[in-house]
């Protein structure tokens, strides 16, 4: 995908915010060897790209067409948005090179259903995404494992993640991944029967004198 991206002349937090106003978000683009570019990009343009990374399930690299610079190929590095509102309010493009080792996060995408899940556990995902060590060439769109062997009591830690001959992952071996949990029993106490209430003795009036 390509995207058009325009030169900040200015920048601050006045500048910043009129951009937003005109339907453009400032951004900025860096890389090894690169000078950083403080750049603006098209909002309907960067929503359509965040759009086909949630579908395809993975990083999406782009190629910034740069008014007066080129064409940089580059990915999200970081998204910065509203507490609030969560618009998107500030992006940082990484620039990359074809011949160049690079450090990314991917997302964890699990297959299958497990056993476990089948006889009532619980799947629950620890770690949703990885970084990654690779050359631009050699980086999958997302690290996809397979589940359906694992039983109740089961973890999958990053050392059983698929091995991969052209990247490494960076994250400590021992990280769970995934687990599938036992399921939760819930016991209701018997409940006892209600005793019967017996109404107290009524005392006989006392005869009446005449």
């Amino acid at each position: 995908m390509e995207i058009k991206a325009g030169i900040r002349e200015k920048t601050g937090k006045e500048v910043a915010r009129k951009l937003r106003r005109e339907g453009k978000i400032p951004c900025v683009a860096y890389g090894r060897g690169e000078p950083t570019l403080h750049l603006w990009v098209n909002s309907d343009v960067l929503r359509k790209l965040l759009k086909e990374e949630r579908t395809r399930g993975g990083v999406e690299f782009v190629t910034l067409n740069i008014d007066g610079v080129g064409k940089k190929h580059a990915f999200i590095k970081e998204i910065q948005r509203n507490p609030i509102s969560l618009q998107i309010q500030h992006v940082d493009f990484r620039i990359v090179h074809a011949g160049e080792k690079i450090y990314i996060t991917l997302p964890i995408v699990l297959v299958g259903e497990p056993i476990g899940v089948r006889r009532g556990g619980v799947l629950d995902q620890l770690l949703h995404e990885i970084e990654v060590e690779a050359y631009l060439k050699d980086i999958p769109p997302h690290i996809e494992v397979n589940v359906e062997h694992l039983a109740i009591g089961d973890t999958i830690m990053v050392r059983d993640l698929p091995a991969q001959d052209k990247l490494r992952y960076t994250e400590s071996p021992d990280t769970p991944v995934a687990t599938i949990l036992a399921p939760r029993v819930t016991v209701e106490e018997e409940k006892k029967p209600e005793e019967e209430e017996v109404a107290p003795p009524t005392e006989e009036a006392p005869p009446t004198e005449e």
